[in-house]
């Protein structure tokens, strides 16, 4: 059973006043501009952290190995030559290969055995 309100009567006398509200879209510009500048605040922050974070180094990077110190040579890389070549040509025949390789790989702070011609290699004394 639909009710429609023009169908049914009161018991009251009095009609209910109506009032009838207007809804402003107001924008308080106040609040706004607060919030924008504790986000421009934040956002200047977080790119000041961040390029700092970018700009830092550290004497552990690759780029930076110390040079060669008593005993130690240092060995261009030519075209052919390989990390385990280079170890053989440096290391006492009683020596073993792999710990040569493991030797220079540290002293050089190489992160895989691959080398390039013109790569400035230190060889530690054995």
């Amino acid at each position: 059973m639909i009710i429609y309100p023009e169908s049914y009567s009161s018991i009251f006398k009095e009609k209910a006043p109506v009032k009838v509200v207007k809804m402003k879209s107001q924008i308080n510009m106040g609040a706004i501009s607060s919030y924008a500048l504790k986000l421009a605040v934040c956002l200047a922050l977080f790119i000041v952290l961040f390029s700092g974070f970018l700009l830092m180094r550290t004497e552990a990077s690759v780029n930076h190995v110390a040079p060669a110190a008593a005993g130690e040579q240092t060995v261009v890389v030519a075209q052919g030559d390989t990390l385990w070549g280079i170890a053989r040509k440096f290391s006492d025949s009683s020596d073993d290969i792999r710990w040569s390789v493991f030797q220079i790989r540290e002293r050089n702070q190489l992160s895989s055995p691959d080398i390039w011609p013109g790569q400035k290699l230190v060889i530690p004394s054995s």
